[in-house]
């Protein structure tokens, strides 16, 4: 899998490894919101940061969506 990861972005022109997809991408981040209501319950919301452009580049030539998570609302 990592080697066809590779040979992908080596077609589209990245030319690195997977090590340093895996460092670049490592700080993509995703947060979640914890927001209190009055009646006692929580809502979660969890959501993907917005990518930077280096981020982008690789989705891209992987053909992976930027926004490939949506964002997770859960109560509790």
């Amino acid at each position: 899998l990592l080697v066809a990861i590779e040979k992908t972005l080596q077609d589209r022109g990245h030319y690195t490894s997977w090590a340093t997809v895996r460092e670049t991408l490592s700080n993509h981040q995703i947060v979640t919101v914890v927001l209190p209501t009055s009646d006692g319950r929580t809502l979660r919301i969890r959501k993907a940061a917005k990518p930077d452009p280096e981020h982008l580049g690789i989705y891209e030539a992987l053909g992976i969506s930027p926004r490939m998570m949506k964002p997770v609302k859960t109560w509790s």
